[in-house]
């Protein structure tokens, strides 16, 4: 994924956490392994973290609570 697609995921993972009520902790691209690091200010519960998962723009899986709230990798490596 080059520099411009990651910024471009990187507003549409954010405004689908934004949609949803959630605020963005830190948001970070990994080139290597092409996915994203999300971690939110809120510590979400079992439903709350379907539902995002549900509404986001790629595949993403739930990694459990960070510093400052509920952490999440996201998916960029599509075809």
């Amino acid at each position: 994924m080059r520099y411009e697609e990651a910024w471009i995921w990187q507003d549409r993972i954010t405004t689908a956490a934004n949609a949803l009520g959630y605020t963005v902790w830190d948001l970070r691209y990994n080139g290597k392994s092409c996915s994203f690091a999300l971690e939110l200010e809120q510590t979400l519960g079992d439903e709350q973290i379907s539902a995002l998962c549900a509404h986001m723009p790629l595949p993403t899986d739930y990694d459990g609570v960070g510093g400052h709230g509920s952490r999440f990798t996201i998916y960029g490596n599509l075809p």
